[in-house]
């Protein structure tokens, strides 16, 4: 239990430093990095709308190729995407497989089999639910790395403040952000200096490590949120977000995106109809 207890935070902790350590992707040349932060983030939130609204399966599906094109075209390493993107939809595919059975002993059946003298199995409405749920998460997903990794987070912020998003949810994400990034460290640094001086401990002084080290992880996590604030005000911090530097035209590339957006909610039109 303990040597997996560890090897659970030290693989989560990994994680999120290879995301806060890896490249740059927003400092890239690429689609959304070149785009007006301000009208890429209406883009990309209105391609997530039209995901977890629409219950067309084939566009919906239309919608992630779309979401893939935009990983490439930003730059964005399919690796990292996969490496990020992949828990979320393995979880969802839990929660919808016992859809596929949903409504129960009610014809049509793509599968059926008896179980205890009723009839039941796989129906097509189970499973064209289950598929819907899957392909909304997986999209909605993907969207949102394009917007976290595409425009980066302190555009992401800029570009929450010039569109009129309120300062409590924009102060939450910043210190939500930093406060992760301390903690992770911090994990880090402790399961490290473990390493180092515990190389081959018994298990009942590694079992007894492992309370330490969660319960000084609650015990740091409750003080840190409090001097992390007292740290930024000693640094000017004064409650307010500053926004980014507006353009006052739009460019090709914001022009772009907005056609991309309005040929593509056409062809659901054209389809619908």
């Amino acid at each position: 239990m303990a040597e997996y207890l560890e090897k659970t935070l030290e693989d989560l902790s990994d994680y999120f430093r290879s995301v806060y350590f890896s490249g740059d992707f927003s400092s890239r040349n690429g689609l959304v990095q070149r785009a007006n932060p301000d009208v890429a983030l209406i883009i990309l939130i209105s391609f997530i709308v039209l995901a977890v609204t629409i219950s067309d399966i084939y566009f919906i599906a239309f919608l992630y190729l779309i979401s893939i094109l935009f990983i490439i075209l930003s730059g964005i390493d399919m690796k990292f995407y996969l490496r990020s993107i992949v828990f979320i939809p393995l979880f969802t595919a839990i929660i919808a497989l016992p859809y596929i059975f949903y409504p129960f002993s009610q014809p049509p059946f793509l599968y059926s089999m008896d179980l205890l003298g009723f009839r039941t199995g796989i129906t097509y409405s189970g499973l064209n639910f289950s598929l819907l749920l899957f392909l909304r998460v997986i999209t909605a997903v993907s969207f949102m790395i394009v917007i976290t990794y595409g425009i980066g987070f302190r555009r992401l912020l800029g570009a929450m403040k010039s569109l009129g998003f309120p300062d409590v949810l924009i102060n939450m994400l910043s210190f939500t952000y930093r406060y992760i990034f301390l903690i992770v460290s911090q994990v880090h640094d402790m399961l490290l200096s473990r390493k180092s001086k515990m190389c081959h401990a018994d298990r009942k002084i590694a079992n007894r490590w492992q309370s330490y080290l969660l319960g000084h992880i609650f015990y740091r996590s409750h003080f840190m949120g409090e001097n992390m604030y007292y740290c930024m005000v000693s640094r000017g911090y004064d409650g307010g977000n500053p926004g980014m530097k507006k353009r006052n035209n739009l460019t090709y590339i914001d022009l772009s995106l907005i056609m991309i957006f309005i040929l593509v909610v056409t062809t659901r039109v054209i389809i619908w109809w």
